[in-house]
């Protein structure tokens, strides 16, 4: 799911855009490149994955996995909405006509 989350996040960067909430992930995004942002998920996955099976036999590592599938859950359903909502935006958008319509990159 961590990995869906990237490439998700990839996608929507690179193409039709979106507003980043992690406040690191939007700081690597503003490089421009797309390596740091993966390099910075690989990197926290192999960390999280290191600590949890280290700690595989306690309860608190099992509780500690089952709040991570739960919020990995939580932003599959998020990503979801977001997808849903952004075609509906998309379908408003090319009905559009383009004398009305005024795009603007912020940086």
């Amino acid at each position: 799911m961590s990995l869906a989350d990237l490439a998700m996040t990839l996608t929507h960067a690179s193409t039709i855009g979106f507003a980043e909430a992690n406040p690191i992930a939007r700081a690597l995004m503003d490089t421009g490149s797309a390596t740091p942002v993966t390099l910075w998920k690989l990197g926290s996955l192999v960390v999280a994955f290191g600590i949890l099976f280290y700690l595989r036999r306690t309860r608190i590592a099992e509780l500690a996995a089952w709040l991570a599938v739960a919020i990995l859950g939580w932003l599959m359903l998020r990503w979801s909405v977001y997808n849903d909502h952004m075609q509906l935006l998309s379908a408003e958008l090319s009905t559009a006509t383009t004398s009305n319509v005024c795009w603007v990159q912020v940086e």
